[in-house]
């Protein structure tokens, strides 16, 4: 895959417009859940663009490292790159309440408790 950093802008831009479309506040928490990977460049930044702090997970983390990690960061938001990790982070919901939405980089969409933007 080819990407200029104009490219890699312009993705940022629109997935930061995303999370702040899901209502993601200055200084709240991105946690993004993939492999080293384009899509995680742009998840990074995008969330610095919209004011978010970010955190990181191993994709390869157990059920409950990964409830650990998000609720000890109090995420809001997490992107992960494949849609068995977000059914997976399913099985956590009940015990992160503060994270109300999600986003799959397979999918290139973000979802929340109500609304879809495609980025």
């Amino acid at each position: 895959m080819s990407d200029t950093w104009a490219d890699t802008g312009r993705r940022a831009r629109v997935f930061a417009a995303a999370l702040i479309d899901l209502g993601l506040q200055h200084g709240e928490r991105v946690a993004i859940m993939s492999g080293t990977r384009y899509e995680w460049l742009w998840c990074d930044y995008g969330a610095i663009c919209a004011g978010g702090v970010r955190t990181s997970v191993y994709p390869s983390s157990l059920p409950a490292d990964v409830e650990h990690i998000l609720s000890d960061a109090s995420a809001r938001v997490v992107v992960a790159e494949s849609a068995a990790q977000i059914d997976a982070l399913r099985d956590l919901r009940s015990a992160l309440p503060e994270l109300t939405s999600s986003a799959s980089t397979a999918h290139a969409r973000v979802t929340g408790s109500s609304r879809s933007r495609a980025w």
